[in-house]
């Protein structure tokens, strides 16, 4: 059985260590803070955009809501709900879409907001699931670094290694996957375009997936690549 007042007082020596340098890593594998528990993958952003045929294509009722936003690329129509933020270019003739949790969401903003009657073309350009391990580990453990980057299913690299809000956060970019391989988890090579895998010394596990150009949006679609993330957790918590 362990001991938590020991695993607490482990745990502490190894934030300390890991605030004074990150030059060098223990590997570290105990049991996290009482009440830490795994989380599996989870859909946590739905990124994509939508193609419109003229410049007017907010609904009459709704104009009011925008809100204007200037940056140093030009002045944007933004519209902002809990299910997902929509953002119109200056142009008129494209919206952006982000920060929903599934692709229901979007679906229900855009006939709040839009003018279906405009879009000729949706599509998605990337897929972001979190997840979290039940235990600290080592962003330098060479035993998850080989399992990843020896991988044939796809090409890997590490990115980095920085410190993010006092956390170490090792960077891993894996590319050009087996199209046999993906097919295998029913998933069309459109959809899979790279993976970058954020992993934190507290067992933080973030996965941004981004899609080819002609990605098409479809309501489902983050259920499909789920099983690209799941797949990635389990090589991750297996080897860490």
């Amino acid at each position: 059985m362990v001991c938590v007042r020991c695993t607490m007082e482990a745990l502490e020596i190894i934030d300390k260590h890991l605030e004074r340098s990150t030059r060098e890593v223990v590997k570290v594998n105990i049991q996290a803070s009482v009440g830490s528990s795994e989380q599996a993958p989870y859909i946590s952003n739905v990124c994509g955009k939508i193609q419109h045929s003229s410049k007017n294509i907010v609904r009459e009722e709704i104009a009011h809501m925008q809100h204007l936003t200037d940056n140093g690329f030009g002045t944007f129509k933004c519209f902002y709900s809990p299910l997902c933020n929509l953002t119109i270019v200056n142009s008129g003739i494209l919206t952006l879409f982000r920060g929903a949790r599934q692709s229901e969401d979007v679906e229900t903003v855009i006939d709040h907001v839009l003018d279906r009657s405009t879009i000729t073309e949706q599509t998605i350009h990337m897929i972001v699931a979190s997840a979290r391990l039940p235990y600290s580990i080592s962003t330098q453990d060479y035993h998850l670094q080989r399992a990843i980057l020896n991988d044939s299913r796809w090409s890997a690299n590490i990115i980095s290694s920085i410190s993010d809000n006092w956390q170490t956060v090792r960077s891993y970019r894996l590319e050009s996957f087996n199209e046999q391989f993906l097919q295998s988890l029913g998933i069309e090579s459109t959809y899979c375009k790279e993976v970058l895998i954020n992993i934190t010394c507290k067992g933080s596990v973030n996965m941004f997936m981004s899609m080819h150009n002609n990605a098409r949006f479809y309501v489902g679609v983050e259920k499909k690549v789920m099983f690209v993330f799941e797949f990635l957790f389990t090589i991750i918590r297996e080897n860490s």
